[in-house]
């Protein structure tokens, strides 16, 4: 079987306090796969009321246990501020 790995990050920055990132990994070795995935952004706003923070975590999970048989799991959390 085949084994495979991605990763990758990445950050930015803008006007009015704006900065944002991501991370983000997947694999994959003989039956088993997974994902993860986490981004978080904030800024300050260009008028009043306008700030904002973002935070979300997601994975999915997959294990083929058998010919005929897979087992999923997929989980999400944000929280929006």
């Amino acid at each position: 079987s085949s084994a495979e790995k991605t990763s990758e990050f990445s950050a930015r920055r803008g006007s009015f306090g704006l900065f944002g990132q991501h991370f983000g990994v997947q694999n994959q070795v003989k039956n088993y796969e997974y994902s993860f995935n986490q981004a978080y952004q904030e800024a300050d706003g260009y008028r009043i009321n306008s700030a904002m923070r973002r935070l979300f975590v997601q994975t999915q999970q997959k294990w083929k246990y058998n010919q005929n048989g897979t087992l999923k799991f997929s989980g999400f959390y944000a929280d929006m501020n």
